[in-house]
């Protein structure tokens, strides 16, 4: 039976248990603080132990995973495959703890994201962004409304656009977060010019490039923050955002272009073609010599950038039909995908069902079972107490008395002096009287206590002054008692012994009744 029960507490503590806090070396952990900051630092680490993680405990391995990962990521290094992160995703949502199961939702997305699988990214940023309890990681809340916001623009889902990037904005503010804060304000920047509003635009565009570090990043808040002042005719401050970087062709040949300015624009024009920055760019230059040149009735070299411009726009056009093409697939992958997850999804749940049937049937089995065997021990208790209870009355009725009360000096004093009114028995004095009693009618004493074990030294000792003949006041005054405090005692040791109600009258039959017959 203990075995039995054993097994089934293991059972159910494997199903409900789940990891405490794990102790990770200590590389790891410094690796973890300088993932966002220096993530070139935290890469070198985790290179070095690389090594030694092959034989590290399960729960160190996964958080290694997700830091090399993390740490790849933030260095640029696009991913290729889903295999990895896909065994840290299982294992935290199985075991936890619930941040780093956010944080894998993150890098899962952002695995996803590299793979041109936009709508799965977008589930495990919604993802990540769930598993955080509110007021907990800034950061990744902050980063997973960029991306999200990102795929957004890019799927041309402007008003979500628009509402992502401004809750990367109002995490950014709440955690404080001064690495990311360029992000933020940049993202808000483009959510105003979503909505039309340039205003804010500008405010946010200035707030960015006022806190921007990064070369990447300015290079971009310059191209937008110009283009913003060139769409208001704000020439000069257009002139002197784009003074901080002379190598930015196109947007400088923009600039001249709207200034009226052709033999600048051309220059930075050419420039821009030479410099083969991106196709976008290489379409609009030629097309805006095409008509730069156009103007000046030089036909011919109209003519040769505007074909240079149309073989950009149909490699373009390629461009976007395969882009177009990989996000049908993409989202056919994905419906695929969710729909061979639901599936498996009903077969665990069917599983597990059937598991908790199984162990509560068990559980029933084993409570079943060990009902009738309490039930039988209960039987066998009540039947060997009878027996008891049988001999002791027997004593109690045929045993011829041995001795006389002036052999008894206690119980011969309260007979003869209890109705005086400074007498008292005192408590020290109980067990005597118990003795004394035990003696003057043999195994009185016992029965009671047989009769019910949970008897008190004082319900004993009323029993005793009832079978001397003592009234009930007298009761009263010797134990500095009220009448009615022994009256409801009596009361509620008739039904002590005989399990059910009573009065204080029958009590004092009953304990009447047991005493010797005399021979």
């Amino acid at each position: 039976m203990a075995v039995l029960v054993a097994f089934i507490l293991t059972v159910l503590s494997a199903i409900c248990s789940c990891r405490g806090n794990v102790s990770y070396p200590a590389c790891l952990v410094q690796a973890d603080s300088l993932l966002y900051a220096h993530p070139d630092s935290s890469l070198r680490i985790l290179e070095d132990y690389a090594d030694s993680v092959r034989t590290a405990p399960e729960p160190t391995r996964m958080y290694y995973d997700l830091l090399l990962t993390t740490a790849k990521d933030k260095r640029y290094i696009k991913h290729t495959s889903d295999s990895l992160m896909h065994c840290v995703v299982t294992y935290y949502e199985h075991h936890g703890p619930q941040d780093k199961l956010a944080r894998a939702y993150y890098i899962m997305g952002r695995v996803y994201d590299d793979m041109q699988n936009y709508p799965v990214a977008v589930e495990y940023y919604h993802k990540a962004i769930d598993a955080l309890p509110q007021g907990q990681n800034y950061i990744l809340l902050t980063l997973a409304y960029d991306q999200l916001g990102r795929i957004y623009l890019f799927q041309g889902l402007e008003k979500k656009c628009a509402e992502s990037y401004k809750m990367s904005y109002k995490y950014a503010m709440m955690g404080k977060d001064s690495l990311n804060m360029n992000f933020a304000y940049l993202n808000l920047a483009r959510s105003y010019i979503i909505d039309g509003n340039e205003k804010n635009a500008l405010y946010y565009y200035n707030k960015a490039f006022a806190v921007s570090n990064d070369k990447f990043r300015a290079k971009n808040l310059i191209i937008e923050l110009s283009n913003v002042y060139i769409n208001s005719k704000d020439y000069k401050n257009a002139c002197r955002i784009l003074s901080y970087n002379k190598k930015m062709y196109f947007a400088w040949a923009n600039y001249y272009n709207s200034v009226n300015n052709p033999d600048s624009a051309k220059k930075y024009y050419k420039l821009s073609l030479e410099s083969k920055h991106n196709k976008y760019e290489m379409q609009e230059s030629s097309s805006a010599l095409a008509v730069l040149y156009e103007r000046e009735g030089k036909m011919a070299l109209a003519v040769k950038y505007l074909k240079i411009s149309n073989l950009f726009k149909d490699s373009i056009s390629e461009e976007t039909k395969t882009s177009d093409i990989h996000r049908i697939e993409s989202q056919y992958n994905y419906e695929k995908l969710r729909m061979e997850r639901d599936r498996l999804f009903s077969e665990n749940k069917l599983q597990f069902y059937f598991n908790i049937f199984l162990v509560c049937a068990l559980i029933m089995l084993v409570a079943l079972s060990y009902a009738f065997y309490s039930k039988f021990k209960i039987n066998a208790t009540l039947k060997d107490d009878q027996n008891k209870r049988a001999e002791i009355i027997n004593s109690l009725t045929h045993v011829k008395k041995k001795v006389s009360l002036d052999q008894l000096p206690l119980c011969m004093s309260i007979v003869q002096h209890s109705s005086e009114q400074n007498f008292k028995l005192l408590e020290c004095n109980w067990s005597t009287l118990h003795n004394e009693m035990n003696v003057l009618y043999p195994n009185f004493i016992t029965y009671l206590r047989t009769m019910n074990p949970r008897i008190t030294d004082i319900e004993l000792t009323t029993c005793c002054l009832i079978k001397l003949g003592i009234s009930n006041s007298i009761i009263a005054k010797i134990l500095s008692k009220t009448d009615s405090g022994i009256s409801n005692l009596r009361k509620r040791l008739y039904e002590k012994i005989h399990g059910r109600s009573g009065s204080p009258r029958q009590l004092d039959d009953f304990i009447m009744n047991l005493s010797l017959k005399q021979v």
